[in-house]
């Protein structure tokens, strides 16, 4: 990158210090106030929800992207972001939808505009300032060059001096916008200047205590620095000890507000540590969509799309996957903003009151964090309820911006889903619904996603940046049942006694008696309190018994966690009532203890291979039981034990047992004393405890076990006792060795199983070996195999190692984003399969992703590679793994690799479900197994699924099986669609060559291929079959016994024509004749073989494509260049290389292919062959072109030239290179007629000479009829 001295930095670090320049504020009544007479001003969103905005419109943009975007000082990373400018309308009705906004102007209270706090109680601060700054001795100094940086005020009006009613509404806007954007966090974002300006510096010490308080001052206003950029900030800037600002320049506009908010999240993203989202080329994602979910990531450019959210690169091509929401919460002081209502029915908050139809106010909240989820409960009586769940509206004359998608599910008073409700187009949610029944409801409140973010083109956002404010309101039919309500109750033991309030929800005519009995839960009757019935009386007219029910409590001196109890109506004794089925709960707080957490472990210690449950760590807790508790287990050192990282106890549950499992790391480390683990959470104290782990490893012993990440070095022998476990984002590593062979012996059942990464490399060194621990019988179970199903992780490679004896040797399942790479590896001897790779319900697969190459597979119980594609939900799964370079034999009971679709759906909906399996099957050596490829497809009937199986199979040796050679028994309609069988050698099958179905779709191509000595036929097709013009075409099918071609047309198999070689073919240029296989039981062809040059073309004509544009392969099996034209089969008979020459003698132009074909023949001509060049007229040029897949550096062109006499043509010859097309090309030959040597550059005219050599000027003479070399 060029810098220019502009930007040479020091490194000077001096204190900061700020002088302000207050400016005066405009009211709506005209006065003055100044900014310190100010007092804090709690906000909140309610006044946000319904101002008219501009809906799909777009006020005008212009953005420029700043010529450096990023740039590495001494004193930090800087971050330049776009410029952004908003076209702005003398006349404010000129943009669409503001038509009600001014009439809500009341919403906006322009006395507070510098008062706003969004989360006063924070201990951390976003500070919008507004009105100008100086900026010294900070950073920004250092870095500008500049001992003062003077920031102008935010103004659009011309009038520094005073803010307008206009120019007060969009800092209210601004404010709002950016509040919205950091709702879920425990951050305060105001406008009001922190009364100590310490609130914006993070220092180490406050007077000999830890700084507890410290945030960012975001400077809104115009270019102080004239950098031409729209926003700048230094990254990590938020946890700076010094008052190091933010710059937002974007957005002094009227109808700005978005586009300046848009900028300050944005600048206040980088200070606390985010970088940008872009894609492979660009450095700023603009976003997707249109309208209301048109979508953006808040670190990219979103200026024109109306949902904005934090992001981890959930979407196509994106280039950063930082995880926004993890790192603003753990890096910076502050968390997430603590949870407002329960996420359980348990803890359900009550929106409508038994008896009401609506909640007594609107009720706001919080979508904290990607898997929050709000629970209300409401009372309703049967009929129509009609809700809305909306998000704050803050455009104001602007497109809404929102963050928050709303997804509201419906549930009954036993749990049971009755629907969910996210409306189409839009983030808010509105419904009504007809309740079947009166009773008890539930209302479920989340953030959901909208469309597929990662296809492409990419369609809307998922649910991890779907966080914001929400606002519920609702009306619902009242309930007149008769209900008996029997109020919760809180006290503590030393209170001596707990009461409930009993009544009904309507009053009768007579008494209503009652016989109510308590109910052990955790609390027991006399231990905690004692047990009692009562009759308990609600006079006639009233609806509250005459007297509380009350429970008598023991207060002893043990501390004990909260526990509760529960009164119920045992029986209704006299009066009316529909329902009594209500209960109470009573919570008894312990008062003997503080919040405590208390971890005991049930041993002192454990030997290192005692496996998963070596010990028993019991967590407890006291305090309130009436809310559920997360805490995290710290483990002192995970390398020799495993828990669980959470726990989370529920509401009412003050105990969890918890299994400590060992890990066998294989290493003599001694015995580990100490190992501590502790139950944390805030506000509680800990009582941790600890174990002693006893090593079991020696120098000739040594085991393996449990949820390993440390390397496993060199050794003999490993006894795998238990599973080895890789979790997500760790990565084991098993090393090789020059000296040292290493084996994994797993005992029986047990395996190897990959969330993370593994990295297995023995290449150039002593193999790798996973295998039993005993040589098996039938008696003993074999190990388990070696299982993948990590999503995004670090690549996992398996290199040079041996993996045999298991039930299969490797699984790849349950995975949608997969990398894994197994090479020059030994598969054997496993029960069932060597490979299964297999996409279920969603999963996709691709080439890329999963890698088998260049093993040896041979000898195991069913197949060598099974691929699997399995759904059973409306989606589409697929299995495409890349099988490449493999030796696949000895499979007698299987195929050597086996393809198998299946879609198990009966119901019958519109939805369309597909099983994809579309392996690339290349250059493999599949030999002496059943059958060599075979595919198979089931579908449970369903009209609207699919169930494809469409391998691309090329360059394969497919020889000797007892079955068929390449077996497509796929009986569903369109079955084999996109199938490529290409240039592969089928050849000495037991069975057919290709036997296929005939239900196969368009796309299916056989081409290139050899189809000889099959004992059961060539290309034999499930029934009649009449497949597209040149899809099966160009093979050589020979001596197949049965018949070579069956149930296909007659032409087949008829040689009517002549293939490009000249070779008699059929109409489809297949033939048939000895291939001339080299004596050495390779299969490759001789050079005199009919196959060569009888394939595709190099450039592999449009009608020749396949699958996805799949060509014909460039390669053959051996790795050698396919020529110009390619030959049959999976071997290709070199050129020769230079030097080339080409005399004709076999009556053919095999090597060059003319533009047209009417224009050029072989002919004898003085007895030997010359080919001849036949046009007729003065105005055509005959062109054949000749080609070489590759060309040395240098080389040299000779050619015998003819110029031959006949009627009405010219005599003139050339060589022609650089031909690009018939109009362009270079040439180099003879001008007969003018008795000239020449060469120039055709152009549609002969006139453009580089060389011109006349003879005329030297008497001589060039001849028709005479040779010229």
């Amino acid at each position: 990158m060029r810098i220019s001295p502009w930007f040479q930095l020091t490194n000077r670090f001096l204190k900061s210090y700020s002088q302000r320049r207050h400016r005066a504020v405009t009211s709506q009544a005209g006065q003055v106030e100044q900014l310190e007479d100010k007092i804090m001003l709690s906000a909140d969103m309610a006044a946000f929800f319904d101002l008219e905005s501009t809906g799909n419109g777009q006020l005008p943009y212009t953005v420029s992207y700043p010529e450096v975007d990023e740039l590495v000082t001494d004193s930090g990373t800087v971050f330049f972001d776009p410029l952004v400018e908003v076209q702005t309308f003398d006349d404010v009705s000129m943009i669409p939808g503001d038509g009600s906004f001014w009439n809500d102007v009341e919403a906006y209270n322009l006395e507070e505009v510098f008062k706003l706090h969004s989360n006063p109680g924070s201990n951390h601060t976003i500070y919008l300032d507004f009105d100008g700054h100086t900026t010294s001795g900070t950073d920004w100094n250092t870095f500008a060059g500049m001992d003062t940086i003077v920031s102008p005020a935010y103004d659009f009006d011309d009038n520094p001096q005073a803010f307008s009613e206009e120019e007060l509404i969009e800092i209210i806007k601004i404010w709002a916008r950016v509040a919205e954007d950091f709702a879920p966090f425990n951050v305060n974002v105001t406008t009001e200047l922190p009364q100590d300006i310490e609130d914006l510096r993070k220092v180490n010490t406050v007077e000999g205590e830890i700084d507890q308080r410290w945030g960012v001052r975001v400077v809104i206003g115009d270019d102080g620095m004239n950098t031409g950029a729209g926003g700048i900030a230094f990254l990590n800037s938020f946890n700076s000890e010094l008052d190091i600002p933010v710059f937002a320049f974007n957005g002094q506009n009227q109808f700005g507000s978005n586009v300046a908010a848009m900028t300050v999240s944005h600048e206040v993203g980088h200070a606390l540590g985010l970088t940008h989202d872009g894609t492979s080329d660009l450095e700023y994602y603009r976003g997707h969509g249109n309208g209301a979910t048109s979508w953006g990531p808040i670190m990219g450019a979103p200026f024109t799309t109306q949902v904005t959210q934090w992001s981890k690169g959930e979407y196509f091509d994106a280039s950063n996957q930082q995880d926004d929401l993890t790192l603003i919460t753990t890096n910076n002081g502050f968390g997430y903003y603590p949870d407002d209502y329960g996420d359980t029915f348990g803890s359900s908050f009550e929106l409508i009151a038994l008896g009401d139809t609506e909640p007594a106010e609107d009720l706001h909240g919080i979508i904290g964090r990607t898997e929050d989820t709000d629970f209300f409960r409401f009372w309703a009586g049967q009929g129509e309820i009609d809700f809305s769940v909306d998000v704050p509206s803050l455009g104001g004359g602007e497109p809404s911006m929102s963050n928050l998608d709303v997804l509201v599910g419906l549930y009954d008073q036993n749990g049971i889903l009755l629907e969910l409700f996210n409306n189409s187009g839009a983030v808010g949610t509105s419904f009504i619904y007809d309740l079947p029944a009166s009773g008890l409801y539930y209302l479920q409140v989340t953030g959901v996603g909208f469309g597929v973010p990662q296809a492409d083109p990419p369609t809307g956002y998922t649910d991890y940046g779907s966080l914001g404010n929400y606002r519920i309101r609702a009306r619902v039919q009242p309930l007149d049942d008769t209900i008996v309500q029997i109020g919760d109750a809180v006290a503590s033991e030393h209170e001596g006694t707990i009461s409930f309030n009993v009544g009904i929800n309507f009053a009768q005519q007579d008494d209503v008696l009652l016989q109510i009995s308590t109910v052990d839960g955790t609390a027991l009757a006399g231990r905690d309190y004692e047990a009692k019935t009562q009759t308990i009386r609600i006079p006639a007219g009233q609806t509250r018994a005459e007297t509380t029910f009350d429970v008598s409590l023991i207060n002893d001196l043990i501390a004990e966690p909260t526990e509760t109890f529960t009164l119920v109506v045992q029986q209704v004794l006299a009066g009316d009532v529909d329902r009594f089925d209500d209960i109470g709960t009573g919570t008894i707080l312990d008062n003997d203890d503080p919040l405590s957490l208390y971890l005991d472990i049930d041993k002192t210690s454990v030997r290192e291979d005692a496996g998963p449950r070596a010990a028993k760590a019991t967590v407890s807790r006291n305090g309130d039981l009436r809310d559920p508790l997360t805490v995290q287990l710290l483990n002192s050192d995970d390398s020799e034990l495993y828990v669980p990282k959470t726990l989370t106890f529920p509401v009412g549950v003050d105990t969890i047992e918890v299994d400590i499992e060992t890990v066998n790391d294989g290493a003599i480390d001694g015995t580990q004393a100490g190992i501590t683990l502790t139950a944390v959470s805030q506000g509680y104290f800990s009582t941790p405890d600890s174990i002693t782990v006893v090593d079991d490893d020696r120098s000739n012993y040594r085991t393996l076990g449990g949820h390993l990440y440390e390397p496993i070095t060199p050794y003999g022998d490993y006894l795998v006792l238990l599973d080895i476990h890789v979790d997500e984002d760790r990565v084991l590593e098993i090393r090789g060795s020059n000296s040292v062979s290493t084996a994994l012996k797993f005992a029986p059942g047990t395996g190897l199983y990959i969330e993370g990464a593994v990295l297995a490399d023995a290449s150039e060194t002593r193999t790798i070996t996973f295998r039993d621990q005993t040589e098996r019988d039938n008696e003993v179970p074999p190990w388990a195999g070696i299982f993948y199903s990590a999503e995004g992780q670090q690549p996992t490679a398996f290199d040079n190692v041996s993996v045999t004896d298991a039930i299969n040797g490797f699984t790849v399942y349950g995975t949608d984003t997969p990398d894994f790479l197994v090479t020059n590896s030994t598969v054997s001897g496993h029960v069932e399969n060597g490979f299964v790779v297999t996409a279920r319900n969603g999963d996709n697969i691709g080439e890329d992703e999963v890698k088998i190459l260049n093993n040896l597979i041979y000898g195991n119980g069913e197949h060598g590679v099974l691929v699997s594609s399995f759904n059973t939900e409306f989606n589409i799964s697929r299995s495409a793994p890349t099988i490449e370079g493999n030796t696949i034999h000895g499979h007698r009971q299987g195929a050597g690799v086996f393809l198998m679709a299946n879609t198990s759906i009966v119901e019958i909906t519109p939805e369309k479900a597909e099983s994809i399996v579309a392996p690339r099957i290349f250059a493999n050596d599949i030999q002496n197994n059943k059958t060599g490829i075979e595919g198979v497809s089931v579908r449970v009937l369903n009209d609207q699924n699919y169930t494809i199986v469409a391998p691309i199979a090329h360059n394969n040796l497919i020889a000797n099986n007892t079955g068929n050679g390449i077996d497509l028994k796929v009986t569903t309609p369109l079955g084999l669609i996109n199938a490529d069988i290409i240039n592969n050698t089928v050849v000495e099958n037991g069975g057919i060559g290709l036997y296929h179905s005939n239900s196969v779709g368009d796309s299916f191509s056989v081409r290139n291929n050899i189809f000889a000595h099959n004992n059961g036929g060539g290309i034999v097709a499930s029934g009649p079959f009449t497949p597209r013009i040149e899809s099966i075409m160009r093979n050589l099918v020979w001596e197949n016994g049965g018949n070579n071609w069956v149930n296909y047309p007659a032409q087949f198999g008829t040689m009517t024509e002549l293939n490009v070689n000249r070779t008699p073919s059929d109409p489809e240029k297949n033939i048939s004749g000895d291939p001339h296989f080299v004596n050495d039981g390779s299969f490759k062809i001789m050079p005199d073989s009919i196959a060569k040059n009888a394939g595709t073309r190099s450039d592999d004509d449009s009608q020749f494509g396949g699958y996805e544009g799949v060509e014909a392969p460039r390669i053959d099996f051996f790795g050698n260049a396919r020529d110009f034209l390619r030959d049959i089969g999976y071997h290709e008979v070199s050129e020769g290389g230079f030097p080339f020459s080409e005399d004709f003698n076999d009556g053919a132009a095999q090597f060059f292919v003319p533009t047209n074909p009417n224009d050029w023949t072989v002919d004898l001509q003085g007895g030997n062959y010359s080919y001849l060049a036949n046009t007729v007229g003065t105005g055509n040029v005959a062109v054949s072109v000749f080609g070489f897949n590759q060309l040395p550096q240098d080389f040299d062109i000779s050619v015998e030239m003819t110029a031959v006499t006949g009627p009405n043509r010219w005599y003139d010859g050339f060589i022609v290179f650089d031909y690009k097309s018939p109009t362009d090309f270079k040439y180099a030959g003879m001008f007969t007629g003018q008795n000239q040597w020449v060469v120039g550059h055709y152009q549609g005219q002969f006139g453009q000479r580089y060389v011109n050599v006349d003879w005329d000027n030297s008497g001589r003479k060039i001849n028709a009829d005479q040779k010229y070399l």
